[in-house]
Order: structure tokens, then C-alpha cells, then sequence
């Protein structure tokens, strides 16, 4: 999620990723998405990464590249997903796709034409999740999802337990 000089731009940066992402895969990715923000004509020194601690983040200040030292990480706590936008927009990603599958559920199971069955199941799901994206990455769902995060910060800083 990206926001720019006070305007919401949402979702700055999106790869569907057949398998799992591992070290060398997401530092790869990572350096797609800054490469990608700076053809977008944003200042790596005016950007802030924040990333949960997921096994393939471990370490990520260390295996960037030179080209991308300036950028800002801010690490999340343990367990402090419902101050993250990015939360919201996984869970309009999931929920979006749910309802596609079940609509066009035929269409998954259909037998394939000239490719297997696993390959045209992974490129329908791709196109589901391409779709849903789509979807969820509106300027409208953005400013949704910031000011649900921001509600939750009063929470956090009054010492009150923080419910998701």
C-alpha cells in the first residue's frame, strides 16, 4: 500500500508466484517491487517497507542490493497484523477469490484443451487472482483499509488488548 505525498495510490506493486517463496524468491521479488517504484518516479529515500517476520524476510537489510540501500524497513511486532493495511487487503484478495471460485466453479473443473488438467487449473486460478486483485486495489478500498489500521493505533498506544 503506498501513499504519496498525502495521496492514496493503494497497492504500488503485485506478482502471483507459482510455489513457494522462499529467500533467494522473495529478495528477488523485493527488488522487482523497488525497481517498479522507482520507474513509478518514487525516491527510494522517501520509502518505507514494512514487512512481518516471515521466514523469507529474515535478514532482508543484509541481502539488499547496493542500488537499493537508502530504502527504509520497518519491521512488524509479532501478532500486530490488524495494524497493517496490507492485512486488509489480503483478506478482500481471499474473500474476492472465494466468490469467483464458487461462481465459476464449472469452468475450473472443465477438461482442458491441449494443456493438463494442473496447468489449467494453476492459469485459471491465476486469472482469479489477477481479477481479484484488481478488485481489491482501489483508492476507495485504500483509504478503507488506512483508516480501519488507523482506529486500531488509539487501541495500542492506550494499552487496551488489541482485537482483530
Amino acid at each position: 500500500m503506498v501513499g504519496l505525498y498525502g495521496q492514496t495510490l493503494g497497492l504500488a506493486f503485485f506478482k502471483c508466484y507459482r510455489g513457494s517463496i522462499t529467500k533467494p524468491i522473495f529478495i528477488s521479488i523485493f527488488h522487482d517491487m523497488l525497481r517498479s517504484l522507482i520507474e513509478k518516479g518514487l525516491q527510494l529515500s522517501k520509502v518505507v517497507i514494512v514487512i512481518d517476520n516471515a521466514p523469507s524476510h529474515s535478514r532482508l537489510e543484509e541481502n539488499i542490493s547496493h542500488e537499493f540501500k537508502e530504502v527504509n524497513i520497518v519491521r512488524m511486532a509479532p501478532y500486530s497484523a490488524p495494524l497493517s493495511p496490507l492485512e486488509f487487503f489480503w483478506s478482500c484478495l481471499k474473500q474476492a477469490c472465494k466468490l469467483s471460485l464458487s461462481q465459476q466453479f464449472h469452468e475450473l473443473v472443465a477438461e482442458p484443451r491441449g494443456i493438463t488438467q494442473m496447468e489449467h487449473r494453476l492459469r485459471f486460478l491465476e486469472s482469479i487472482v489477477e481479477s481479484a486483485s484488481r478488485h481489491c486495489n482501489t483508492i476507495e478500498r485504500a483509504i478503507g483499509f488506512y483508516n480501519h489500521v488507523q482506529g486500531k493505533y488509539s487501541v495500542c498506544l492506550s494499552g487496551e488488548p488489541l482485537i482483530y
